[in-house]
């Protein structure tokens, strides 16, 4: 019950046609607080480098591959003891989702 609560505030909050990996993958990098890196997060969930890279792109300020803005949930930053690593983590705008989502939960 609790995944169809989630599914349902971020695709109302977001776009109604919102894939359900995109909501996955904002959940799996909300959950990592202090940041999680790309490859580390498709070992975690089972996707492909490909889908994840779509995916992250979709969540990220800008969609590179579309050339246009993307939702600006999720920041990728270089890790400070690993040059080679990207850590996701929420953005301002997706920690306030988060936070939305949170609140719907709770009042149900």
């Amino acid at each position: 019950m609790e995944a169809y609560k989630f599914l349902r505030v971020i695709t109302a909050d977001i776009d109604r046609d919102l894939p359900i990996t995109v909501a996955l993958v904002f959940a799996a990098i909300a959950k990592h607080t202090e940041g999680i890196d790309q490859k580390d997060l498709m070992e975690e969930l089972g996707i492909g480098s490909s889908g994840m890279s779509r995916t992250v792109q979709t969540l990220a300020e800008v969609h590179y591959t579309k050339g246009k803005p993307g939702l600006g949930l999720v920041k990728r930053e270089m890790d400070l003891t690993d040059n080679r690593r990207r850590l996701l983590r929420l953005t301002w705008k997706g920690r306030q989702l988060l936070s939305n989502i949170t609140k719907a939960e709770q009042s149900s």
